[in-house]
């Protein structure tokens, strides 16, 4: 394609330029500067007119800030209007017996409004806290577990079989003395603590159990306790409706 005439008058360089040359005549080229600058002028205008939008968006909080500045600052940076605009998503982990109340979440809802936390960032702060609450609850709980089977292999080895006789017997002995002189408030607080899985208060229990039997027969060896027998020798643990028992 011909280059315009009018290109002769360029320097060297910009002669062939498609930016220059699609322009038949130097009045096509004024005309489309002309337009160019009037579109840039306005979108000028256009950026300034945004850049004050945005400056009034959200205000600026001096070094004293009244109350209401400060209110209309965390409104205008995403704070819900009012505390029931945080949304939560329970966590579905939890272990067995454990459960978030209404009263919980408010109380998440109420402290972050106060601090003017936005609803986004409230559901990440509430997220990151469940996560880290529940991770401890499921560690504790395995750690419960842990000590169970421990307590059992350490008394086992002193008593035998969960199943045998002097591993039950001991056991009823314990039940005997924590029912007596502690009753479902120590029974709860041994199961809430684990510390219904110490071998050594276990064992303190088989012998106050052992105090409270008047008429005993030794079961014999490993460190255990004794129990009372019923008219055909066997163990009273197996009649748990037995006067004796109670």
């Amino acid at each position: 394609m011909e280059k315009p005439a009018w290109t002769a008058q360029l320097p060297a360089d910009l002669m062939d330029h498609e930016g220059l040359t699609k322009y038949q005549t130097i009045g096509e080229l004024g005309k489309a500067y002309i337009e160019t600058e009037g579109k840039v002028t306005e979108s000028s205008k256009t950026v300034e007119e945004l850049n004050a939008k945005l400056g009034n968006a959200i205000p600026k909080l001096g070094d004293n800030p009244t109350p209401e500045e400060v209110n209309n600052f965390h409104n205008a940076v995403g704070r819900p209007e009012k505390m029931d605009g945080y949304e939560f998503a329970r966590p579905t982990n939890l272990p067995e017996g454990i459960t978030i109340s209404d009263d919980v979440e408010n109380a998440f809802r109420a402290k972050f409004h106060e601090l003017g936390v936005s609803k986004k960032a409230g559901q990440e702060l509430y997220n990151y806290y469940m996560q880290f609450w529940t991770g401890g609850l499921q560690a504790d709980q395995e750690a419960r577990k842990t000590a169970v089977e421990e307590g059992i292999k350490s008394l086992e080895s002193q008593w035998g079989a969960r199943d045998s006789e002097q591993y039950k017997a001991n056991m009823t002995l314990m039940n005997r003395a924590v029912a007596k002189f502690g009753g479902p408030e120590l029974q709860k607080h041994l199961d809430d603590t684990g510390n219904g899985n110490n071998p050594t208060l276990i064992k303190t229990f088989v012998q106050i159990g052992k105090a409270m039997s008047d008429d005993t027969l030794s079961l014999g060896g490993g460190g255990g306790g004794e129990v009372k027998r019923g008219p055909d020798g066997r163990p009273l643990f197996d009649y748990p409706n037995s006067p004796d028992m109670k």
